[in-house]
Protein backbone atom coordinates (compact mmCIF):
# COMPACT_ATOMS: atom_id res chain seq x y z
CA UNK A 1 0.00 0.00 0.00
CA UNK A 2 1.34 3.29 -1.01
CA UNK A 3 2.16 6.33 1.85
CA UNK A 4 1.20 9.86 0.38
CA UNK A 5 2.00 13.18 1.74
CA UNK A 6 0.75 17.10 0.91
CA UNK A 7 2.31 19.32 -0.63
CA UNK A 8 1.11 22.80 -1.21
CA UNK A 9 1.82 23.81 -4.94
CA UNK A 10 2.39 27.40 -3.58
CA UNK A 11 5.60 26.42 -1.82
CA UNK A 12 7.22 27.44 -5.17
CA UNK A 13 6.01 31.09 -4.35
CA UNK A 14 7.67 31.34 -0.63
CA UNK A 15 9.77 33.96 -0.63
CA UNK A 16 12.55 31.53 1.41
CA UNK A 17 11.91 29.03 -1.22
CA UNK A 18 13.09 30.98 -3.77
CA UNK A 19 16.68 31.46 -2.15
CA UNK A 20 17.74 28.38 -1.70
CA UNK A 21 20.08 27.14 -4.34
CA UNK A 22 18.30 26.40 -7.60
CA UNK A 23 18.75 22.70 -9.26
CA UNK A 24 20.70 22.55 -12.55
CA UNK A 25 18.45 21.36 -15.52
CA UNK A 26 17.91 17.39 -14.87
CA UNK A 27 15.48 15.53 -15.46
CA UNK A 28 14.58 14.62 -12.14
CA UNK A 29 14.22 18.20 -11.23
CA UNK A 30 12.10 18.88 -13.86
CA UNK A 31 9.75 15.90 -12.90
CA UNK A 32 9.21 17.38 -9.37
CA UNK A 33 7.94 20.55 -10.94
CA UNK A 34 5.87 19.12 -13.37
CA UNK A 35 4.14 17.55 -10.22
CA UNK A 36 3.97 20.52 -8.03
CA UNK A 37 4.25 23.96 -10.32
CA UNK A 38 1.48 26.53 -9.80
CA UNK A 39 0.05 25.66 -13.40
CA UNK A 40 -1.42 22.78 -12.51
CA UNK A 41 -5.20 22.04 -12.09
CA UNK A 42 -7.57 20.24 -10.09
CA UNK A 43 -7.91 18.07 -12.90
CA UNK A 44 -4.97 15.29 -11.84
CA UNK A 45 -1.75 15.46 -14.14
CA UNK A 46 -3.40 17.69 -17.45
CA UNK A 47 -1.94 21.56 -17.64
CA UNK A 48 -1.75 24.45 -19.60
CA UNK A 49 2.01 25.75 -19.96
CA UNK A 50 4.94 26.38 -22.48
CA UNK A 51 8.00 25.34 -22.52
CA UNK A 52 9.57 28.59 -22.46
CA UNK A 53 7.33 29.38 -19.34
CA UNK A 54 8.54 26.09 -17.68
CA UNK A 55 12.11 26.73 -18.51
CA UNK A 56 11.87 30.62 -16.59
CA UNK A 57 10.06 29.22 -14.00
CA UNK A 58 13.12 26.80 -13.22
CA UNK A 59 15.88 29.42 -13.86
CA UNK A 60 17.07 27.22 -17.15
CA UNK A 61 17.96 27.86 -20.42
CA UNK A 62 15.39 26.63 -23.23
CA UNK A 63 18.02 24.14 -24.41
CA UNK A 64 18.57 22.94 -20.78
CA UNK A 65 15.03 22.57 -20.84
CA UNK A 66 14.78 20.42 -23.62
CA UNK A 67 17.66 18.35 -22.77
CA UNK A 68 16.04 17.53 -19.09
CA UNK A 69 12.43 17.66 -20.63
CA UNK A 70 13.55 14.72 -23.19
CA UNK A 71 14.82 12.88 -20.57
CA UNK A 72 11.21 12.55 -19.40
CA UNK A 73 9.58 12.03 -22.60
CA UNK A 74 11.99 9.01 -23.45
CA UNK A 75 10.98 7.33 -20.28
CA UNK A 76 6.74 7.82 -20.88
CA UNK A 77 6.46 9.67 -18.19
CA UNK A 78 4.76 13.06 -19.59
CA UNK A 79 3.54 14.44 -23.06
CA UNK A 80 3.66 17.96 -24.49
CA UNK A 81 2.27 20.19 -27.23
CA UNK A 82 4.70 23.28 -26.94
CA UNK A 83 2.21 24.54 -30.05
CA UNK A 84 -0.68 24.08 -28.29
CA UNK A 85 1.05 24.73 -24.94
CA UNK A 86 -0.72 21.23 -22.98
CA UNK A 87 1.39 19.40 -21.01
CA UNK A 88 -0.01 16.09 -19.67
CA UNK A 89 1.00 13.43 -17.26
CA UNK A 90 -1.20 10.38 -17.98
CA UNK A 91 -0.23 8.25 -14.82
CA UNK A 92 -1.30 11.17 -12.31
CA UNK A 93 -4.70 10.24 -12.66
CA UNK A 94 -3.84 6.64 -10.78
CA UNK A 95 -2.23 8.56 -8.17
CA UNK A 96 -4.68 11.17 -7.31
CA UNK A 97 -7.76 9.94 -8.09
CA UNK A 98 -11.45 11.98 -7.31
CA UNK A 99 -12.80 11.35 -4.40
CA UNK A 100 -16.73 11.40 -5.07
CA UNK A 101 -18.63 12.30 -8.37
CA UNK A 102 -18.82 15.99 -7.49
CA UNK A 103 -15.00 16.74 -7.62
CA UNK A 104 -15.29 15.53 -11.50
CA UNK A 105 -17.68 17.68 -11.96
CA UNK A 106 -15.30 20.02 -10.29
CA UNK A 107 -13.20 20.01 -13.09
CA UNK A 108 -15.36 21.51 -16.03
CA UNK A 109 -14.17 24.94 -15.70
CA UNK A 110 -10.27 23.79 -15.59
CA UNK A 111 -11.28 21.63 -18.23
CA UNK A 112 -12.43 24.28 -20.27
CA UNK A 113 -9.16 26.33 -20.50
CA UNK A 114 -7.00 23.49 -21.37
CA UNK A 115 -6.53 24.60 -25.43
CA UNK A 116 -7.92 22.15 -27.89
CA UNK A 117 -5.45 20.06 -29.29
CA UNK A 118 -5.03 16.21 -30.18
CA UNK A 119 -3.43 15.86 -26.73
CA UNK A 120 -6.23 17.08 -25.01
CA UNK A 121 -8.83 14.32 -26.45
CA UNK A 122 -5.91 11.70 -25.77
CA UNK A 123 -6.33 13.17 -22.21
CA UNK A 124 -10.11 12.90 -21.83
CA UNK A 125 -9.72 9.20 -23.41
CA UNK A 126 -7.73 8.11 -20.70
CA UNK A 127 -9.23 9.69 -17.87
CA UNK A 128 -12.10 8.39 -18.80
CA UNK A 129 -10.59 4.88 -19.13
CA UNK A 130 -9.23 4.88 -15.48
CA UNK A 131 -12.91 6.38 -14.10
CA UNK A 132 -14.40 3.41 -15.36
CA UNK A 133 -12.64 0.89 -13.68
CA UNK A 134 -14.15 3.12 -10.48
CA UNK A 135 -17.83 1.76 -10.34
CA UNK A 136 -20.92 2.99 -11.84
CA UNK A 137 -21.69 6.74 -13.09
CA UNK A 138 -18.33 7.84 -13.33
CA UNK A 139 -17.70 8.07 -16.50
CA UNK A 140 -21.19 9.74 -16.90
CA UNK A 141 -20.01 12.55 -14.61
CA UNK A 142 -16.52 13.09 -16.53
CA UNK A 143 -18.23 13.21 -19.71
CA UNK A 144 -21.07 15.70 -18.55
CA UNK A 145 -17.92 17.69 -17.71
CA UNK A 146 -16.49 17.59 -20.86
CA UNK A 147 -19.11 19.11 -22.75
CA UNK A 148 -18.49 21.64 -24.74
CA UNK A 149 -19.41 25.31 -23.23
CA UNK A 150 -17.27 27.55 -25.09
CA UNK A 151 -18.17 30.38 -27.43
CA UNK A 152 -17.20 28.46 -30.41
CA UNK A 153 -19.41 25.53 -29.94
CA UNK A 154 -22.28 24.89 -32.36
CA UNK A 155 -25.26 26.50 -31.88
CA UNK A 156 -28.92 25.10 -32.16
CA UNK A 157 -30.70 25.68 -35.87
CA UNK A 158 -33.77 27.30 -35.86
CA UNK A 159 -36.93 25.47 -36.29
CA UNK A 160 -37.81 25.97 -40.29
CA UNK A 161 -41.31 27.46 -41.00
CA UNK A 162 -43.59 24.83 -42.18
CA UNK A 163 -45.93 27.19 -44.19
CA UNK A 164 -49.27 25.77 -42.83
CA UNK A 165 -51.23 27.09 -40.20
CA UNK A 166 -51.80 25.78 -37.08
CA UNK A 167 -54.47 24.02 -36.87
CA UNK A 168 -56.12 25.38 -33.56
CA UNK A 169 -55.78 28.75 -32.32
CA UNK A 170 -54.11 29.09 -29.50
CA UNK A 171 -55.82 32.14 -28.31
CA UNK A 172 -52.50 33.23 -26.73
CA UNK A 173 -50.56 36.13 -27.09
CA UNK A 174 -46.81 36.25 -28.21
CA UNK A 175 -45.41 33.27 -25.75
CA UNK A 176 -44.21 33.56 -22.55
CA UNK A 177 -40.18 34.86 -22.42
CA UNK A 178 -37.87 32.96 -20.57
CA UNK A 179 -35.83 35.35 -19.62
CA UNK A 180 -32.96 33.57 -21.11
CA UNK A 181 -30.33 34.45 -23.91
CA UNK A 182 -28.47 32.04 -26.23
CA UNK A 183 -27.35 28.11 -25.22
CA UNK A 184 -23.72 30.01 -24.92
CA UNK A 185 -24.71 32.84 -22.59
CA UNK A 186 -26.24 30.34 -20.25
CA UNK A 187 -23.53 28.41 -19.96
CA UNK A 188 -21.39 31.34 -19.14
CA UNK A 189 -24.67 32.36 -16.57
CA UNK A 190 -24.07 28.63 -14.78
CA UNK A 191 -20.48 29.84 -13.91
CA UNK A 192 -21.13 33.73 -13.53
CA UNK A 193 -23.74 35.99 -11.98
CA UNK A 194 -24.44 39.50 -12.50
CA UNK A 195 -21.53 40.96 -9.93
CA UNK A 196 -24.30 44.04 -8.86
CA UNK A 197 -28.14 43.03 -8.84
CA UNK A 198 -30.51 46.34 -8.47
CA UNK A 199 -31.17 46.23 -4.47
CA UNK A 200 -34.25 45.53 -3.92
CA UNK A 201 -34.90 42.99 -6.58
CA UNK A 202 -34.70 39.30 -5.73
CA UNK A 203 -31.76 37.86 -8.06
CA UNK A 204 -30.79 41.09 -9.63
CA UNK A 205 -34.21 40.81 -11.85
CA UNK A 206 -37.50 41.47 -11.28
CA UNK A 207 -40.65 38.56 -12.46
CA UNK A 208 -40.91 39.06 -15.93
CA UNK A 209 -44.96 39.00 -16.92
CA UNK A 210 -46.57 36.96 -19.71
CA UNK A 211 -46.75 38.80 -23.00
CA UNK A 212 -43.48 41.44 -21.36
CA UNK A 213 -40.37 41.56 -23.33
CA UNK A 214 -37.35 40.23 -21.14
CA UNK A 215 -34.97 43.01 -19.77
CA UNK A 216 -32.02 42.07 -22.15
CA UNK A 217 -28.96 41.35 -19.97
CA UNK A 218 -26.39 43.90 -18.92
CA UNK A 219 -23.35 43.64 -20.77
CA UNK A 220 -20.34 43.25 -18.45
CA UNK A 221 -17.47 46.09 -18.37
CA UNK A 222 -13.78 45.54 -19.01
CA UNK A 223 -13.00 45.55 -15.38
CA UNK A 224 -15.77 43.06 -14.38
CA UNK A 225 -14.68 40.89 -17.49
CA UNK A 226 -11.11 40.93 -15.73
CA UNK A 227 -12.46 39.80 -12.62
CA UNK A 228 -14.53 36.94 -13.50
CA UNK A 229 -11.07 35.87 -15.38
CA UNK A 230 -9.46 36.16 -11.89
CA UNK A 231 -12.54 34.83 -10.02
CA UNK A 232 -12.22 31.21 -12.24
CA UNK A 233 -8.72 31.17 -12.24
CA UNK A 234 -8.72 31.35 -8.11
CA UNK A 235 -11.87 29.23 -7.67
CA UNK A 236 -13.48 32.14 -6.18
CA UNK A 237 -17.08 32.58 -5.79
CA UNK A 238 -16.81 35.91 -4.47
CA UNK A 239 -17.36 38.43 -7.59
CA UNK A 240 -17.17 41.13 -5.89
CA UNK A 241 -14.11 40.61 -3.73
CA UNK A 242 -12.26 39.87 -7.50
CA UNK A 243 -13.38 43.18 -8.63
CA UNK A 244 -12.36 45.30 -5.59
CA UNK A 245 -8.98 43.82 -6.06
CA UNK A 246 -8.90 44.80 -9.63
CA UNK A 247 -10.35 47.97 -9.31
CA UNK A 248 -7.07 48.24 -6.60
CA UNK A 249 -4.58 47.58 -8.89
CA UNK A 250 -6.22 50.37 -11.34
CA UNK A 251 -6.34 53.14 -8.84
CA UNK A 252 -2.96 52.87 -8.37
CA UNK A 253 -2.18 53.29 -11.74
CA UNK A 254 -2.27 49.31 -13.19
CA UNK A 255 -3.58 48.75 -16.98
CA UNK A 256 -6.26 45.96 -17.94
CA UNK A 257 -3.73 44.46 -19.49
CA UNK A 258 -0.98 44.11 -16.93
CA UNK A 259 -3.71 42.96 -14.53
CA UNK A 260 -4.61 39.92 -16.97
CA UNK A 261 -0.65 39.51 -17.08
CA UNK A 262 -0.73 39.55 -13.85
CA UNK A 263 -3.32 37.35 -13.49
CA UNK A 264 -1.79 34.46 -16.06
CA UNK A 265 1.67 34.35 -13.87
CA UNK A 266 -0.06 34.41 -10.29
CA UNK A 267 -3.69 33.01 -10.38
CA UNK A 268 -3.86 29.67 -9.13
CA UNK A 269 -6.94 27.65 -8.02
CA UNK A 270 -7.62 27.97 -4.26
CA UNK A 271 -5.64 31.29 -3.90
CA UNK A 272 -7.44 34.09 -1.89
CA UNK A 273 -7.71 37.15 -4.14
CA UNK A 274 -6.24 39.38 -1.27
CA UNK A 275 -3.35 36.97 -1.81
CA UNK A 276 -2.81 37.17 -5.06
CA UNK A 277 -2.66 40.90 -5.32
CA UNK A 278 -0.08 40.71 -2.66
CA UNK A 279 1.81 38.52 -5.42
CA UNK A 280 1.54 40.81 -7.99
CA UNK A 281 2.41 43.40 -6.90
CA UNK A 282 5.59 41.25 -5.71
CA UNK A 283 4.80 40.83 -1.85
CA UNK A 284 4.45 37.28 -0.21
CA UNK A 285 1.51 36.47 1.12
CA UNK A 286 1.46 35.36 4.78
CA UNK A 287 1.22 32.10 5.70
CA UNK A 288 -2.14 30.98 6.95
CA UNK A 289 -1.88 29.12 11.16
CA UNK A 290 -4.19 28.36 13.34
CA UNK A 291 -8.15 27.45 13.23
CA UNK A 292 -10.47 27.47 10.15
CA UNK A 293 -11.87 30.19 9.38
CA UNK A 294 -15.35 30.39 8.41
CA UNK A 295 -15.00 30.29 4.56
CA UNK A 296 -12.37 27.51 5.02
CA UNK A 297 -15.06 25.71 6.38
CA UNK A 298 -17.59 26.71 3.49
CA UNK A 299 -14.91 25.28 1.08
CA UNK A 300 -14.85 22.50 2.74
CA UNK A 301 -18.46 21.57 2.90
CA UNK A 302 -19.74 22.92 -0.43
CA UNK A 303 -16.56 22.25 -2.80
CA UNK A 304 -14.16 19.60 -4.18
CA UNK A 305 -11.36 19.35 -1.93
CA UNK A 306 -8.33 21.82 -2.43
CA UNK A 307 -6.96 21.43 -5.87
CA UNK A 308 -4.05 23.13 -4.91
CA UNK A 309 -2.58 20.19 -2.95
CA UNK A 310 -1.64 17.34 -4.63
CA UNK A 311 -0.75 13.70 -2.86
CA UNK A 312 2.41 12.31 -3.67
CA UNK A 313 2.87 8.69 -2.96
CA UNK A 314 6.75 7.06 -2.83
CA UNK A 315 4.87 3.67 -3.99
CA UNK A 316 5.79 4.12 -7.72
CA UNK A 317 6.91 7.52 -10.12
CA UNK A 318 3.80 8.93 -11.98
Amino acid sequence: MARYRKIDVRMTLDEKYRRLSPPKPCGQALWWHLLVNPETTNIPGLFRAGEAQLAEALGWSLEGFRRAWGEIEREGMAKADWKARVVWIPNAIRYNAPESKNVVTGWRTAWDEIPECALRETARQEIRAHLATMGEGWTETWDAACEPSRGSTARQPSPKPSGKPSAKPSGKGSPKPSGKGSPNQEQEQEQEQDPDPPSGEAGGQPPVPPGAAAKPRRKPTPRESVARLLGRRLGSSSHRTCLAQVTALLEEGWDLERVETAIGDHAVAGLAPWDWTRLAKGTTAPPRHGGLTGEQIRRMTERPPDPDVLALGPGGAL
